[in-house]
């Protein structure tokens, strides 16, 4: 048998349907299963590390969705905080925390008709829209009733979480004809 060809072939016995072929595996063959592997485990940990790196991605990616939609969340929750700030007392009639609505329009739950106001605006659901005058620096907030509330200091409409972003010019002789509400008590730190 001749060990340099590496892959050499002996036949013997050749009975009926018999044939036992033989290989023989020089030191240069194994040489090459070696580096074969060798190569096959290389690529596959870079397949692995591919894969690492994209779930690590998608990972990434689903945390800041997360993060978004807490934030939206958070937004929305000091949206409703100021426009809770402006509402009055009585505007609806509750029991144990729900509105009730009435059949006959004088039977409210042992409150009478007249003790209901209508509102005089829509509903606003994202609180009070502020205005400023053209030339001045005062800065109004008008509530889902219409009217204006003064709001005294740059501090007291930060504290309110609203930013100067926020605040749109109005002509003075348009705020002039508005109703005058409370004015928005100074917050402090």
């Amino acid at each position: 048998m001749n060990l340099d060809n590496p892959l050499q072939a002996t036949q013997s016995s050749l009975n009926s349907d018999e044939v036992r072929i033989l290989f023989d595996l020089s030191k240069s063959n194994l040489d090459r299963v070696n580096v074969w592997f060798t190569w096959m485990l290389g690529i596959s940990a870079l397949v692995m590390t591919v894969i690492a790196i994209l779930l690590a991605l998608i990972a990434v990616l689903t945390w800041r969705h997360v993060k978004q939609a807490q934030e939206a969340s958070k937004m929305l929750d000091e949206a409703n905080k100021r426009r809770k700030l402006f509402d009055e007392a009585g505007n609806f009639l509750a029991q144990s925390a729900t509105k009730k609505k009435s059949k006959l329009q004088k039977e409210f739950r042992g409150l009478s008709a007249d003790e209901v106001r209508k509102r005089a605006i829509s509903h606003r659901g994202f609180g009070p829209i502020l205005f400023q005058t053209e030339g001045a620096d005062a800065v109004y907030a008008v509530d889902d009733y219409g009217f204006l509330h003064w709001i005294p200091n740059p501090p007291t409409l930060m504290r309110m979480g609203y930013s100067w972003a926020d605040v749109k010019q109005l002509p003075k002789a348009e705020i002039d004809q508005m109703k005058r509400g409370e004015n928005v008590p100074v917050l402090s730190e």
